[in-house]
């Protein structure tokens, strides 16, 4: 199952494959033996290897490991979210379903666990879930520009409105803005909304305050 959410262009397999032709397969294609085709294997991962390798290098012997079929989806997983090319989305939907794919075999795997399976701090791995969860609280229509967002820049905005969530999101694609751009002017939103609600939930008077002021002013009057 491939987490990514771009298709491979051309001009990553010719790279690749320049990088395999001058420093030759430093990582093998992971596979496993299909059941239903005699002789035959499935491609778990290295996709992009694999291409390489067989359209551009056909000279190549390519380096395989054969993986069980029990653990075949986490494997591929587990590969993918040590490739430097994935976005942090990608890297927390991977995370999510290496729990799902335990979860389905009876097993609740915390985060502590999951953090040790992928070689990662616990920290890294909560982060990464975190920034899932709030991508999945987005509305829709700017769920596209969101998942180029990374985690220090999603969680940012965790407690932003709706509309200043947009807003920003919006001009972080039009504009590329830093990591530490991207915070200041989260902030400066927080601070807006933050004064715009207390202008609003100005405290009222009670019925005894509104009662005390007639009475002085009637009191002002007789005077």
């Amino acid at each position: 199952e491939n987490i990514r959410d771009v298709s491979e262009k051309e001009k990553e397999i010719k790279e690749l494959a320049d990088s395999i032709k001058h420093y030759g397969q430093l990582e093998p294609i992971g596979i496993e033996f299909d059941e239903n085709e005699n002789g035959k294997f499935k491609l778990v991962y290295g996709h992009r290897r694999l291409i390489a390798i067989s359209k551009i290098l056909k000279d190549k012997t390519i380096k395989v490991v054969r993986v069980s079929g029990n653990n075949r989806v986490e494997t591929q997983l587990i590969e993918n979210i040590h490739r430097k090319d994935l976005s942090d989305l990608e890297l927390a939907k991977a995370l999510k379903k290496i729990q799902e794919q335990a979860k389905s075999k009876g097993k609740n795997l915390k985060n502590k666990e999951l953090a040790k399976i992928v070689s990662k701090s616990v920290d890294w791995v909560e982060a990464k879930m975190i920034h899932l969860n709030i991508f999945k609280s987005l509305p829709k229509e700017i769920k596209k520009q969101a998942k180029k967002l990374s985690t220090d820049k999603m969680k940012v905005i965790k407690d932003l409105p709706e509309e200043e969530k947009k807003d920003l999101i919006q001009r972080d694609g039009k504009d590329k803005l830093s990591t530490r751009k991207f915070k200041e002017e989260a902030e400066k939103k927080k601070s807006e909304t933050s004064r715009n609600s207390k202008k609003v939930t100005k405290k009222q008077p009670t019925k005894n305050e509104i009662e005390l002021k007639i009475i002085e002013i009637n009191f002002k009057i007789e005077a």
